[in-house]
């Protein structure tokens, strides 16, 4: 398998040219041989896509539908669920491929490479994948094995599964290309589908009524929003999205960032578990980017990382994986600047700290095995609940 630069092959039509800011951040390979034309992985937060090298020669509309095949697998983090039983893993990749193929990727074009699903052709309503998948777990008709002989199509299934923080970075860095594109003036697509259809109302519906982002996320959004004085200005970052025609977006108004940062502490100590540092990315996506809030994310067990900013979600990945040692939260308080709000995800077991140069004191999102021992009195709490410690965002 040999590394390229696809750029050599593809050529955008004016609508497609976004493409070309996403492959500046993605690393694509080839080879003669395989047994799909096209599947993704992960190497490290880097996304990574495999192009049969026949398909890569040809060049053309099926090249750039099959680059957006499994970019939206990267986009929608589809990776994630690859783990478990074969045939599990088989099924969710049909419904995925089936998700992709309602507005993210066009299936006629890819029909000429080979069998493609689709909701239509599986005979499926148009609904989000994972609500699928645990409709026909439940039904006691459901011909599993037939299913997956006729309509799987992919190799996803066969691919190692990656963290949520590494999805986390994966879409960071698809979401941050497609600004740039923006910032540029090219046209993005405004609706890449993942499992809904713009014709589904029963779809559109049971997104809308559902919101699964728990409360400690929602309490940590309204500190930075009540803590941090912003103005709302005219970006192509805002909301709500004011499209022209199927591709081009207006300017909209959006929250501009004040001179206070957000220093998200992160404790990656021996006693912290992995899960709940995969949480905390989530938190920053969640709590920051999507209210347009700077800040930088810190990494801490008994020293601390440097500061880094949070759209260097690759540099975070890094550094969340780098440490593992005891627990002490001064040299984070060190490092900080007085005006800092300082927000500490962590289990609430380390010694006294001093906090004194803080114009404010920090927050504490404490997980659900914590203590409040050394916990200043003056610093608000935001407990994380045991429904809660296994949240991630949905498919």
């Amino acid at each position: 398998m040999q590394e390229i630069d696809v750029n050599k092959y593809v050529k955008f039509k004016p609508e497609d040219h976004w493409l070309s800011y996403q492959l500046d951040r993605c690393k694509v390979y080839t080879d003669h041989e395989a047994q799909a034309p096209a599947y993704c992985f992960a190497e490290r937060g880097v996304f990574c896509i495999f192009i049969l090298k026949k398909y890569l020669i040809e060049g053309g509309q099926v090249l750039v539908e099959l680059l957006k095949h499994e970019l939206a697998h990267g986009y929608f983090g589809h990776l994630r669920y690859m783990k478990g039983k074969a045939k599990d893993r088989q099924v969710l990749n049909i419904l995925f491929d089936c998700s992709i193929h309602v507005n993210a990727a066009d299936h006629t074009v890819l029909q000429t490479v080979g069998d493609i699903c689709t909701y239509k052709s599986c005979n499926l309503p148009v609904l989000p994948p994972q609500v699928i998948y645990d409709n026909l777990k439940e039904d006691k008709s459901f011909n599993q094995d037939m299913f997956i002989e006729n309509n799987l199509s992919d190799e996803l299934w066969k691919q190692k599964p990656i963290s949520d923080l590494e999805h986390q970075v994966i879409k960071h860095s698809i979401q941050q290309a497609m600004e740039d594109a923006v910032r540029d003036g090219y046209g993005v697509p405004i609706d890449m589908g993942s499992g809904i259809g713009t014709d589904s109302a029963e779809g559109r519906d049971l997104i809308m009524a559902k919101d699964t982002t728990p409360q400690w996320i929602h309490d940590i959004q309204k500190y930075l929003l009540d803590t941090i004085p912003r103005h709302k200005n005219l970006s192509w970052h805002r909301e709500p999205r004011n499209p022209i025609g199927n591709y081009i977006l207006t300017k909209g108004h959006a929250p501009t960032s004040s001179n206070s940062k957000c220093v998200f502490a992160i404790d990656c100590s021996y006693s912290m578990e992995q899960k709940y540092i995969e949480q905390a990315l989530n938190a920053i996506t969640h709590a920051t980017i999507k209210e347009g809030i700077e800040g930088d994310a810190m990494f801490f067990d008994n020293s601390t990382s440097e500061r880094i900013p949070i759209q260097l979600t690759d540099k975070i990945l890094r550094t969340a994986k780098s440490r593992g040692g005891g627990t002490s939260l001064q040299p984070v308080i060190n490092a900080v600047e007085p005006n800092d709000i300082v927000i500490f995800y962590t289990d609430g077991y380390f010694n006294h700290i001093d906090i004194s140069k803080m114009t404010r004191p920090p927050v504490f999102v404490l997980t659900p095995d914590h203590s409040t021992y050394a916990i200043p009195k003056a610093s608000p709490i935001i407990p994380v609940s045991k429904h809660e410690d296994d949240w991630t965002e949905p498919v």
